[in-house]
């Protein structure tokens, strides 16, 4: 069952989901470290997306913006 390629593909998807759901957190993470408590707005957001280089890109992003606001708005602006 283990050299399944059904069961490779299931834990490849778990994997993936995984990585996804870490740099979600690490993004809010991030963020309520440099700024306090984050909008439930801005969690929801955040929680919708689901390609990881762009998770990716949000998370650097994070590191570096200034405000609060303008991590909202840019991660509206990416993200229709």
């Amino acid at each position: 069952v283990i050299d399944s390629p059904v069961f490779a593909a299931f834990v490849e998807e778990g994997r993936a989901l995984g990585r996804l759901e870490a740099t979600r957190d690490d993004i809010v993470a991030v963020l309520e470290t440099r700024f306090g408590p984050v909008p439930l707005a801005i969690t929801m957001q955040v929680d919708r997306l689901t390609d990881l280089a762009l998770l990716s890109s949000h998370h650097r992003r994070a590191v570096s913006v200034e405000s609060l606001e303008a991590f909202a708005q840019e991660l509206a602006a990416a993200n229709p």
